[in-house]
């Protein structure tokens, strides 16, 4: 919105705003579901990373939220599933790294970095 200074809050309506509403199909439903169910059973393995798994469902989610509205439609099966998809792949891309880098003390800090390079 343009700003205005002679309006009042400086800034000039030009319209009513209409926020699009976004449904998920049921096949999209059933995918998160699904998923949800999946990281809940991952984030209650108790190792290191599981905390990782405790937000992956909604992540999901807001990614196929984004794909659905930049086609200015509801979330097909194939959105939820690329969300899953994809957010597996960071989570798991995560732990990965976690456990590749995160260490208990200046020691095995050392040791992890001496096993890199060799």
């Amino acid at each position: 919105m343009p700003i205005d200074p002679g309006a009042k809050g400086n800034i000039t309506e030009l319209s009513i705003p209409r926020p699009l509403v976004i449904t998920s199909s049921d096949a999209a439903k059933k995918i998160f579901r699904a998923f949800q169910k999946e990281t809940l059973r991952l984030s209650d393995l108790g190792s290191d990373t599981s905390s990782m798994w405790c937000r992956a469902a909604e992540t999901a989610k807001k990614i196929a939220l984004i794909l659905a509205g930049s086609r200015f439609t509801d979330i097909t099966a194939e959105d939820a599933e690329y969300g899953c998809l994809l957010t597996d792949v960071l989570v798991k891309n995560a732990c990965v790294s976690i456990g590749e880098n995160l260490s208990d003390n200046e020691y095995e800090r050392e040791s992890k970095r001496v096993e890199t390079l060799i």
